[in-house]
């Protein structure tokens, strides 16, 4: 979040003012932004071997040896944007996944 947007979200409480560090997804906005974010990231790879939808991250390749270059180019990239995984939300080299709903395999159904 930028540092001159903490302000306009910021919360008065009885104990004292509180100021997000991250957006908030109960904002309005929070979700768009996030999605919009979230392709910038990986605008280079869409449509090569990487798919986003909001928080969702689909790495697909065709080969084992291309698929672990591609974890490896996303995972650097999110580093340097300081973008965190939640490990027990994430799988790593499945042949087959359950992406927005559907169960996708390594034949591409």
């Amino acid at each position: 979040m930028a540092l001159d947007d903490v302000k306009k979200i910021a919360v008065i409480t009885k104990s004292g003012l509180y100021e997000w560090n991250v957006m908030p997804f109960g904002l309005k906005i929070a979700i768009s932004t996030f999605s919009q974010t979230m392709a910038d990231i990986f605008k280079e790879w869409t449509n090569q071997f990487v798919k986003v939808f909001v928080d969702d991250v689909n790495i697909h390749s065709g080969t084992w040896n291309e698929h672990l270059c591609h974890i490896r180019l996303v995972l650097q990239k999110l580093k340097r944007v300081n973008f965190k995984l939640n490990l027990s939300k994430c799988c790593f080299g499945s042949k087959n996944i359950t992406f927005l709903g559907h169960i996708v395999d390594n034949a591409g159904s």
